[in-house]
C-alpha cells in the first residue's frame, strides 16, 4: 500500500477550493493516476481535512492522522508524533510514503521508505544564515529514500547546497499542469483588454515591478492590469494597493484575492498576455497555464522560469528592472504572436506537463518499494 500525506493542504482545501500551486500540483498528480493504481493508494489527512478530502478526492481511500503537536513547536511532542506516525503507517500496511510538499513543517522521520518532493530551497535562499532551517532540509534529504524535484534547476540547487548528496538519489519529475474547462466571467473585465499576473502576493513574486512597468509603458490608455493571487504575506497586498494609488491607476488596476478556480480559469483564458516578473521560482506554474491556453507570456529569467516554459515564450533579463519590462510589454502588446505559434507552444506544454504521464512516472517509483524491491 502506498501512503500519500496531503496534510500540508489543510489551509489550501478550505471551502473545497485548492488555492496554492503546491496544492494544485498534488491534486493534478492524483487526477492523473489510473483507476487500478488508485486502489493501492491511501491519502493521509487530518480531522480538519477529512470532509473536504472526501469531496475533492472521493475516488481514493482516506485515513486520518492527527498530531499532538498542533500549536507552538515543541521538540518533545514532535518526537512522540514521529513514533505515533510510524506505528500508524505500519498499522495501515503502508510500505511506501510519498510527501508531495516536503519541508521541515511537513516531514517526519519514519522507518518505511519515504519519497519526498522538494519544490525549491527558497526559504534557505531568503535566510542563508538560518542554520536550523538548512539542517532541517538536510535531514529531509538524508532520511528520504528518493528525492523528486520539480525542475532541473531545483535538482542542481540541492546539489550545490548539500554537496554530499548522491546525485542518483534525485529524480526530476515536473509538475503536471492542466487548466480546467469550467469558467465564470469576471463581470467588470468582460469588455476590457487586460494584462494578467497570477501569483501569490509575496515580495519575491515582484508584482510592484510589473505595476511600475505598466505605468511606464503607457499601456494604461489601451488595456487594464490584473493581479490575481491565492494568498498574501508580508503586507505585499497593501503595498501593491498603495503603489497603485500613488501612480493614480486605481481605475485601471484590478487586484483579486483567492477567487474561485472557475474565475481564475476565465482570467487566464481571456488575458491579452500573462506576465510573471518573479524573482525566484522552483517551477513556475502560471506561465505554463497561460501558454497552454494560447495566451502570450512574458517572464523574467529567474531560476527555473526559462526551463519551465521550455524557452518558448518572451523573457526579460533583469527581474526588477521596470524600464526593461516596460519595453517588452509594449513590443508584445503591439506585435502578438501568430495563432499558429501560440498553438505550437500550447501543444508542447500539454505534452510536457500531461498529468497521466507525470503520474505514471511517480507510480513507477512507488512500485519499487510497494513491491518490496
Amino acid at each position: 500500500m502506498i501512503g500519500i500525506d496531503i496534510r500540508f493542504m489543510t489551509r489550501d482545501m478550505q471551502d473545497g477550493i485548492i488555492s496554492s500551486g503546491v496544492g494544485l500540483f498534488c491534486a493534478e498528480v492524483l487526477s492523473g493516476m489510473k483507476e487500478a493504481d488508485r486502489k493501492g493508494i491511501v491519502l493521509i489527512v487530518n480531522a480538519d481535512q477529512r470532509k473536504t478530502a472526501g469531496k475533492l478526492f472521493g475516488e481514493y481511500n482516506v485515513i486520518e492522522f492527527n498530531p499532538l503537536n498542533r500549536g507552538k513547536y515543541r521538540k518533545d511532542l514532535r518526537e512522540i508524533d514521529e513514533r505515533r506516525y510510524d506505528r500508524f503507517l505500519k498499522m495501515h500496511r503502508i510500505r511506501c510514503l510519498w510527501i508531495p510538499f516536503a519541508n521541515p513543517h511537513h516531514f517526519y522521520t519514519v522507518s518505511i521508505p519515504v519519497i519526498s518532493t522538494i519544490h525549491d530551497l527558497i526559504t534557505i535562499r531568503n535566510d542563508p544564515d538560518n542554520l536550523t532551517w538548512k539542517r532541517a532540509f538536510q535531514n529531509i534529504i538524508e532520511k528520504s529514500r528518493n528525492i523528486i524535484t520539480v525542475s532541473d534547476y531545483v535538482r542542481k540547487d540541492i546539489l550545490r547546497e548539500f554537496e554530499s548528496t548522491d546525485p542518483n538519489k534525485i529524480t526530476v519529475i515536473p509538475c503536471p499542469v492542466v487548466v480546467g474547462d469550467e469558467t465564470e466571467e469576471v463581470n467588470e473585465l468582460k469588455e476590457r483588454d487586460y494584462i494578467l499576473d497570477v501569483n501569490a502576493f509575496l515580495k519575491r513574486k515582484n508584482a510592484v515591478t510589473l505595476l511600475r512597468a505598466y505605468a511606464l509603458s503607457g499601456l494604461s490608455s489601451r488595456c487594464d492590469l490584473v493581479f490575481c493571487g491565492g494568498y498574501y504575506r508580508e503586507d505585499v497586498l497593501e503595498e501593491l494597493k498603495e503603489a497603485t494609488a500613488e501612480l493614480r491607476l486605481e481605475e485601471k488596476v484590478h487586484i483579486y484575492l483567492a477567487v474561485s478556480i472557475r474565475k481564475r480559469n476565465w482570467l487566464l483564458k481571456n488575458a491579452v498576455m500573462l506576465v510573471s516578473p518573479s524573482l525566484s521560482e522552483g517551477f513556475g506554474r502560471s506561465p505554463v497555464e497561460a501558454a497552454i491556453c494560447k495566451i502570450p507570456v512574458i517572464t523574467s529569467i529567474s531560476d527555473s522560469l526559462t526551463e519551465a516554459t521550455l524557452g518558448m515564450v518572451h523573457y526579460y533579463r533583469e527581474a526588477e528592472n521596470a524600464e526593461q519590462l516596460s519595453t517588452v510589454l509594449t513590443e508584445l502588446y503591439d506585435n502578438p504572436p501568430a495563432e499558429e505559434e501560440l498553438q505550437r507552444i500550447s501543444a508542447a506544454m500539454k505534452e510536457r506537463y500531461d498529468p497521466e504521464r507525470i503520474a505514471a512516472a511517480y507510480m513507477s517509483l512507488f512500485r519499487q518499494y510497494d513491491a518490496g524491491e
